[in-house]
């Protein structure tokens, strides 16, 4: 049972906080700020009807700083993590 409770907390911290963390802030700058996106980036939404030329509604507020409050949050968390886990790694080792 160890061993799946260790893996359940690697998997937690890392998958949950990039899914819910870092991947929504870099999926909504990429949509607002792609250069030449119009509000729609990588032609989701073309052809669709879902893009009718009309820019995206900013449903995070903020601009930029909120969203690289929220993204960085997210990567700080990560790598505070990360740094922990390589230090008990390195710890077990010798």
């Amino acid at each position: 049972p160890d061993i799946f409770l260790s893996a359940l907390q690697y998997a937690g911290t890392y998958g949950v906080i990039s899914l819910f963390g870092v991947l929504p802030a870099v999926l909504a700058w990429r949509q607002r700020y792609a250069e030449g996106s119009g509000g729609s980036s990588s032609g989701f939404g073309r052809g669709t009807g879902l893009d009718q030329g009309r820019a995206a509604v900013e449903m995070v507020p903020g601009g930029r700083p909120g969203l690289v409050a929220i993204g960085g949050a997210g990567a700080a968390v990560i790598a505070n993590q990360a740094h922990m886990h390589l230090g008990q790694l390195a710890e077990a080792l010798s």
